[in-house]
């Protein structure tokens, strides 16, 4: 015999006749199989329990049962539905032949037996069986994955009027499986009402043309819940060409429609404020411009930017900006609800309103009569914005700057549009904010030069372009020289000596203000030790610092650094600071300022007076000076209110323990009104101009009048 291996197939033989037993075993284990044994009914069912064969040979006639009878329970249990079962018998009669097989007998074989001839046979009911049962696991998995689909498949015969389907057909229409439309009113009557016209015509049509399609519809289910359906529909024709059936399928998609909207909103939509977004308004715009040409129409864009909205997002955080810009959107949308002046054409909205980004917004105005129309749009967006904003239980007050283009005057495509109310915005932005303008040929000049300005300044510390001039500080009770502020200048190779209110703007703009910082601080502390032999070792050099400046991490390491390089002590660099770069992140500023200050470094507030200032804050400020902004000084002889801000000014500072400069002295009048109300500095062209370094040495000899002259030193 062969030895079995364990995937052998496994047979029951229930015989009562010991010889057939006998033999039945020998030959089918020699064929492979691994053969268990039973001489009667209760012997069967106990073997067929415990082993699970894969065939089952069984005798008709046993001692203590009907063989037919034993098959017919073995087929009632689940185990044994599929189970293939030959019958063994002595009777070749029709009528044993017909019982054998009612009582679910897969094939049967009559006494006596051919051995050689049985094996072929049993095997080709196990090959059938195998066959059978893959069928039936392919149905089975059709069937999970048609519930899991919510996929039904459906047929319709047009002679018969017969409607055959699977269950998730009635899962879909009805919401109860098993459930069918007994006529196509059946079906359509599932539709519901606003759909069910365009279903009916569909399927005319595809009768009228045999032509396969596939139609979208909502169910009537009688809830507020839509359910989305999908139907496919193919026609099958006779031999004469006539259709005479219809089938296809039916799938629930209500899930799949709202992932879809979901990916849709997604792409196509902000997640903060929920407006369309870019890559929507970049698609609306190309097709309102497409619409705009072909019917010889106007459209506008306004280009909406927020007024210090940084300020408020990295003092306040990124939640309290998130919720200002939902608000804003929520303006945005009441100003053009309120509009009047655009009118609506075709299916085209006559506004479109989007989020670009960070703080910008952009509305499209449809199909306007006249350019004014845009302007009044705009006024009605800046009047939002006068009432205040209420940000974490406070009122906040933030103005926006708007820049309009309008098609066909200022561009005719979309990239060139854009492009226009963002040049119109920045220049809203240069004018003082909080308005808006049209956009104008000039700016397009203005920016190229701009642009080019950009690209010379990001070149100019590389090939050091810079210059530092100085503009001496005096000391108001003694006339002496006691410091000098370092002003810088860019000594561009085209433009000649440009200044720094021309450049500075776009160096922050650009992100090139931190580099140039650090060369600042590098290259007066450089000067300043050049000098050291000529000038007194408290002789103090003031350098201005940028808000980006402040707001990197590694000041205080760059400040240490250009000490230590030019072996200048701390206390002769003072660095000067605005109130509005301070107001910012407190604490920061703060751990900042007392990080220089515990170093020995001198710190000012300048331009005091013109910032967000808070008194709470200045005298918790490890400072040392105030620098009293020019604007107050320029009229102190003339206008009361300057002279009394200037005079508590400095009886602040000097009860704060603070010295107190005065910047922008032109007059010998504003001198001696500076030095009457106790002033300790004195800085302006009165005294000098800012200096380059050798004319800065020579105007100092002759200051000094006839003191030692200094040495000139190479600047």
């Amino acid at each position: 015999m062969n030895k079995l291996t364990p995937s052998a197939p496994r047979a029951l033989v229930v015989d009562d006749d010991l010889v057939v037993r006998i033999a039945l075993v020998d030959y089918l284990e020699e064929a492979g199989f691994e053969v268990e044994e039973a001489e009667n009914g209760a012997q069967c069912l106990a073997a067929f329990e415990a082993q699970r064969p894969d065939i089952l040979l069984l005798d008709v006639s046993l001692p203590d049962a009907d063989g037919l009878e034993l098959c017919e329970q073995i087929r009632a249990r689940t185990t044994g539905a599929h189970l293939p079962i030959v019958m063994i018998t002595g009777r070749d009669d029709l009528a044993s032949v017909e019982r054998a097989y009612r009582a679910g007998a897969t094939d049967f074989i009559i006494k006596p037996l051919n051995f050689n001839l049985l094996i072929h046979r049993l095997q080709f009911v196990m090959r059938a069986q195998q066959t059978a049962e893959q069928l039936r696991q392919s149905q089975s998995n059709l069937a999970h994955a048609q519930r899991i689909a919510r996929l039904g498949a459906w047929e319709y015969n047009f002679n018969s009027g017969a409607v055959t389907g699977s269950d998730e057909v009635g899962q879909v229409l009805a919401g109860q499986r098993g459930w069918l439309p007994a006529t196509p009113e059946d079906f359509l009557a599932r539709v519901c009402a606003e759909d069910r016209e365009r279903v009916r015509e569909a399927l005319s049509t595809g009768v009228r043309s045999g032509e396969a399609f596939d139609i979208d519809f909502r169910v009537a289910n009688g809830s507020d819940d839509d359910v989305h359906a999908h139907l496919d529909v193919e026609y099958l024709r006779d031999g004469a060409g006539h259709i005479t059936r219809m089938r296809g399928s039916l799938q629930d998609v209500t899930e799949h429609r709202a992932t879809q909207a979901r990916i849709h909103e997604l792409a196509f939509y902000d997640a903060v404020t929920g407006l369309p977004n870019r890559t929507y308004f970049r698609e609306r715009l190309s097709a309102s411009l497409a619409i705009a040409e072909r019917r010889n129409r106007r459209l506008a864009l306004l280009f909406v930017d927020l007024d210090q909205f940084k300020r408020i997002n990295d003092s306040w955080g990124h939640h309290v900006g998130d919720e200002l810009l939902c608000q804003v959107a929520g303006r945005l949308g009441e100003a053009l609800r309120r509009s009047d002046v655009v009118c609506r054409f075709d299916a085209q909205e006559k506004t479109t309103l989007a989020r670009l980004g960070g703080d910008e917004f952009v509305i499209l105005l449809n199909d306007i009569e006249r350019p004014e129309n845009a302007g009044a749009t705009a006024q009605r967006v800046l009047d939002q914005f006068k009432q205040p904003f209420m940000l974490d239980g406070n009122e906040v007050f933030v103005s926006g700057s708007i820049g309009i283009a309008v098609y066909p005057d200022d561009a005719t495509d979309e990239h060139t549009l854009l492009k226009h109310g963002d040049l119109a915005m920045y220049q809203v932005k240069q004018e003082g904010r909080n308005g808006y303008s049209f956009f104008t040929a000039d700016m397009n000049t203005r920016a190229m030069e701009r642009l080019n300005m950009e690209a010379s300044l990001r070149r100019a510390v590389e090939r050091e372009e810079f210059r530092l001039f100085y503009q001496p500080k005096i000391a108001a009770a003694s006339g002496e020289v006691i410091g000098a502020e370092a002003l810088i200048r860019w000594q561009h190779p085209d433009l000649g000596l440009i200044g720094p209110q021309q450049f500075i703007p776009i160096a922050e703009d650009c992100g090139v203000i931190v580099a140039i910082g650090t060369w600042v601080i590098h290259e007066a502390c450089r000067q300043l030790a050049a000098w050291s032999g000529d000038l007194p070792a408290d002789f103090q050099m003031s350098v201005n610092l940028s808000a980006a400046q402040f707001a990197q991490t590694e000041l205080v390491e760059v400040v240490d650094e250009a000490l230590a390089t030019a072996g200048v002590a701390p206390a002769q660099l003072q660095l000067e600071l605005t109130e509005t770069m301070l107001m910012g992140d407190v604490r920061r500023a703060l751990q900042l300022l007392h990080s220089l200050r515990d170093r020995g470094v001198a710190l000012a507030i300048d331009d005091f007076g013109t910032g967000y200032s808070s008194l709470n804050y200045l005298k918790r400020l490890p400072i040392t000076c105030l620098k009293i902004d020019r604007s107050f000084v320029r009229d102190v002889n003339n206008d009361p209110r300057d002279a009394a801000i200037v005079r508590s000014t400095v009886a602040l500072a000097h009860n704060l323990g603070l010295s107190v400069v005065a910047e922008g002295i032109e007059t010998e009048q504003q001198r001696d009104a500076l030095i009457s109300f106790g002033g300790d500095e004195l800085q302006g062209y009165l005294y000098s101009p800012p200096l380059p370094p050798p004319a800065f040495i020579e105007w100092l000899n002759n200051y000094r009048g006839a003191r030692a002259p200094l040495r000139r030193v190479a600047g």
